[in-house]
């Protein structure tokens, strides 16, 4: 996977800059140049939309492993095919003494 440094990686910021300095380069455009209609011409995903297209099909291949809303209850309601999330509460929710 390309963009398995996506998310909440160090470095993302960085290739990003190397992908649209080399993309400035394939296209030959001024290197302060404004390349956001460029990667629709040529057909390349940004690295931002290559890591969302992942995550995507990632929790498409995974659909078998996701709890719904329908699986808590017997009768039929509405948007009981979305996903249910996990609850999560931040840190400080818990410790509001140290804020």
């Amino acid at each position: 996977m390309a963009s398995s440094a996506g998310g909440h990686a160090s470095g993302r910021d960085k290739i990003f800059r190397i992908q649209r300095r080399m993309l400035r380069i394939v296209a030959g455009l001024y290197y302060r140049s404004c390349c956001r209609g460029v990667y629709g011409e040529l057909g390349i995903m940004s690295f931002p939309e290559l890591y969302i297209y992942e995550c995507l099909l990632y929790a498409r291949s995974n659909v078998h492993c996701v709890t719904r809303n329908s699986d808590f209850h017997s009768y039929k309601e509405r948007g009981g095919s979305d996903v249910r999330s996990s609850s999560f509460r931040p840190f400080w929710v818990y410790h509001k003494a140290l804020i």
